[in-house]
């Protein structure tokens, strides 16, 4: 074979490698930017902990879960709001001796408001009823904390997102972060599983069960309209 034919078989194959050795191997992953536990945490704690406001529901279903000390008052769910940095509102729908009513709940700064169940009118209840609306996300303790140093043995379902964009993060919740999630009402280690947004890294709904004397109950957090205008005001006291 000629030395001129050689030379140019010599280039092509160098030109081959160097391109083969900067693709990918068809599979669309890329070990620089692939999702791991540790990196979907921190995004997530600090998406959520920059969040202006959002809106939110909790339920409880199963073993039922008092918001009183006499266990008159069962909870069953609240729609929500939160504005940043401390204060929400919500409905809240209740069992009182078998008769579901809503009541209205406020809480900014650390006073909780709530409407008697009677009357309706607003009382100042700070420090009388376990649900905070306010307190999952609070600026210490709150969702953000909880992904941020909460978890223990957490575990990544997949680091690729499903037909949703939602990546899965599960681990062990211990009771003062279970108390978080739930607004207050159950202090009980739990094994949460958090639905997270892939592109923004922002919380969409998180599950869990909690042992309730002889039950079970489950619970289940949703939250949407991040970063909605959210206005909220302490009620007028009768």
């Amino acid at each position: 074979m000629r030395p001129y034919l050689l030379a140019f078989l010599a280039t092509i194959m160098a030109m081959t490698g160097c391109s083969s050795s900067g693709s990918d191997d068809g599979s669309g992953s890329d070990d620089a930017s692939a999702v791991t536990v540790d990196s979907l945490r921190a995004s997530s704690s600090a998406a959520m902990a920059a969040i202006e406001s959002v809106a939110f529901t909790v339920s409880r279903s199963g073993a039922e879960v008092s918001i009183d000390e006499a266990g008159l008052v069962v909870f069953e769910s609240a729609d929500a709001r939160f504005a940043a940095p401390t204060s929400a509102d919500a409905v809240v729908a209740v069992l009182l001796l078998g008769n579901r009513i809503e009541l209205g709940a406020v809480a900014i700064d650390g006073t909780l408001y709530l409407t008697d169940p009677l009357t309706g009118a607003w009382q100042d209840a700070t420090g009388t009823i376990a649900f905070d609306p306010a307190k999952i996300f609070s600026p210490t303790e709150g969702v953000a904390s909880v992904l941020a140093d909460g978890l223990t043995g957490a575990v990544l379902e997949s680091d690729v997102a499903d037909a949703t964009g939602l990546l899965y993060l599960s681990g062990v919740v211990n009771a003062a972060d279970v108390d978080t999630l739930t607004s207050g009402l159950v202090s009980q280690e739990a094994t949460a599983r958090f639905a997270i947004d892939a592109d923004t890294s922002l919380v969409d709904r998180i599950d869990f069960d909690t042992p309730i004397d002889d039950g079970v109950a489950t619970w289940l957090v949703e939250l949407a309209d991040y970063g909605a205008d959210v206005t909220i005001v302490a009620p007028d006291l009768d």
